[in-house]
């Protein structure tokens, strides 16, 4: 089954995609998605809520119970219990998992995050909304195996070692960022996409069992049968 990221800043029409995607989906559809109040709140932050994604948009509930975080341009105050609470739950749905969308809020949401990789890994299609940013989780969710990624117009396919490898040709995008964890200071960097262009001769150098032992491999074969 595809699994299918839409990647973005904020603001290109991810949501807007996805809505239209789903309702071409002929099977029921689960997860969830997150919704952004328009009114900032005392604090100058804008509430953002976690719903599930077959609720109709007329019965969907804001409380503190589903509040996933706040934030503006500069500032966000993150619900990880929240994420932890609702996420794994939704995504326990059947047919299409709907994942809209994936973004910083979640950062420090560990059983959240764990549901999410489980899912890419899993055998129902995905259709998730993610941030471009550098972050460890959205790195993580970009770089699992078998998802196709949509970004700037250009669809990624899933590539395996057979067809990656060293010594082909290709471009990849990397990302750098500062962090802070216990009393260290640095800046990491991290891999966000890579795009083959074209073969090349293997740097790897080493040589199959075939190739270093030749008819020894048969004789050890039959010695097994």
């Amino acid at each position: 089954m595809d699994k299918i990221l839409i990647c973005g800043p904020r603001g290109v029409g991810k949501s807007t995609l996805i809505r239209r995607l789903t309702a071409l989906y002929p099977g029921p559809v689960s997860g969830f998605v997150t919704k952004r109040e328009t009114v900032a709140d005392g604090e100058g932050l804008f509430p953002i809520y976690i719903h599930p994604a077959a609720c109709p948009e007329a019965r969907r509930q804001y409380g503190p119970e589903n509040l996933i975080g706040r934030c503006d341009s500069r500032r966000s105050v993150r619900c990880p219990p929240v994420f932890d609470d609702w996420g794994p739950r939704l995504l326990e749905g059947p047919g299409l998992l709907l994942m809209d969308e994936l973004g910083f809020l979640e950062r420090d949401a560990r059983r959240f995050q764990k549901a999410v990789l489980a899912a890419l890994q899993g055998d129902q299609p995905v259709l998730a909304a993610v941030k471009n940013r550098n972050d460890p989780f959205l790195q993580a969710v970009r770089g699992a195996p078998g998802v196709r990624v949509l970004e700037n117009g250009l669809i990624s396919e899933a590539l395996d070692g057979e067809d990656f490898y060293s010594g082909c040709y290709g471009c990849v995008t990397v990302g750098f960022f500062p962090y802070s964890s216990n009393g260290n200071l640095g800046v990491a960097a991290g891999l966000n996409n890579l795009i083959k262009t074209r073969d090349g001769e293997k740097l790897a150098g080493g040589h199959s069992a075939e190739e270093d032992f030749g008819d020894l491999v048969d004789q050890a074969k039959s010695y097994l049968e």
